[in-house]
């Protein structure tokens, strides 16, 4: 796929300095056949995002949704693209200028389909860690991204991925049905890609640089510690069920068990949050016995589950233009 146009996604909520912080570094990639789409969810736009829309316009698309949810927004930039492959990005991270260009690289190889760079956050070692994205069957999500070693992977990292479009196309979009912060989302679409025949593979020889941020998965987790684990094992019901694997049920309801009540004893919750927690599971599971129930064109196929009601392209007045 050399020189092929590679349309950018970038949902965002609420997230002013990194978004600006990542946009400054977009506009700077050694690959020049883009587009930037940048899908906003927050309340309000302020005037330093209006300031970078204006001086910088060229390849930048900004667009305001009303609606709320990560999968959601993926799902809007997967419509408005217009490029072959499509690259999400997370608004929190830092990237080299030869990001693009590395992505675009890898699709040389007509086998892979969809593709995450090294992520690292501060402290996490520089280890070689083979297979460093992938689940295993009773639900855990391996996501190591800062290995250093590049590996074929079953799974993929939220904050940096790419696809090739027509694949997206061939194999559904992002489960809208995944609630909270949409865990299990990469594994449930690199699951179809991978069943569809193709490979999804790990590049370590750039690095991403990744810095959480306090309304994302980290600080979900550390605050609202029962929230988090039920939007965890509800979306992991929502998972299994929907793709008829009932075998590996019990294994994660037992996993759900066990992680629930390893983090109440760790971190001394209220059985009232041990509820909480594994409740998911069980609501979960309500859920996919109803999402089994929709007709679905292809196997694998996730169709688009809410229709896409308003989205409003951004425009600022320039003495020049209107884009």
């Amino acid at each position: 796929m050399e020189n092929a146009k590679v349309s950018i996604v970038i949902p965002t909520y609420n997230r002013e300095k990194c978004i600006i912080d990542l946009l400054k570094c977009l506009f700077r990639q050694d690959y020049k056949n883009l587009e930037i789409l940048v899908i906003d969810q927050s309340e309000h736009l302020s005037a330093e995002k209006q300031n970078l829309i204006r001086d910088k316009p060229e390849g930048l698309r900004y667009y305001k949704i009303q609606e709320r949810g990560r999968s959601l927004a993926k799902n809007y930039g997967i419509l408005l693209a217009t490029g072959d492959i499509i690259l999400f990005c997370d608004d929190d991270i830092i990237v080299p200028d030869n990001f693009i260009s590395t992505h675009v690289a890898l699709y040389k190889n007509p086998d892979i389909a969809a593709a995450s760079c090294r992520l690292v956050e501060e402290g996490q070692p520089a280890v070689a860690i083979g297979k460093p994205l992938r689940t295993t069957f009773y639900g855990r999500l391996i996501n190591k991204p800062f290995s250093t070693k590049s590996d074929f992977v079953t799974s993929l990292n939220g904050g940096n991925m790419s696809f090739r479009k027509d694949v997206l196309q061939q194999v559904g979009f992002f489960e809208e049905y995944f609630i909270g912060t949409s865990m299990v989302e990469e594994p449930d679409i690199a699951y179809r890609i991978v069943k569809s025949g193709y490979k999804l593979f790990f590049d370590a020889s750039i690095t991403v640089l990744h810095y959480p941020q306090f309304n994302g998965n980290i600080a979900e987790m550390s605050g609202k510690r029962a929230d988090w684990f039920y939007y965890y094992f509800f979306n992991l019901s929502i998972f299994y069920l929907k793709y008829g694997r009932v075998a590996n049920m019990f294994f994660v309801f037992i996993y759900s068990q066990v992680l629930s009540l390893k983090h109440v004893l760790k971190f001394r919750l209220s059985y009232s949050d041990y509820r909480r927690m594994v409740g998911g599971f069980f609501e979960g599971f309500n859920r996919a016995r109803e999402v089994a129930k929709l007709p679905t064109p292809a196997k694998y196929y996730t169709p688009l589950r809410f229709e896409k009601k308003t989205y409003e392209p951004v425009t600022v007045q320039t003495s020049r233009q209107v884009f």
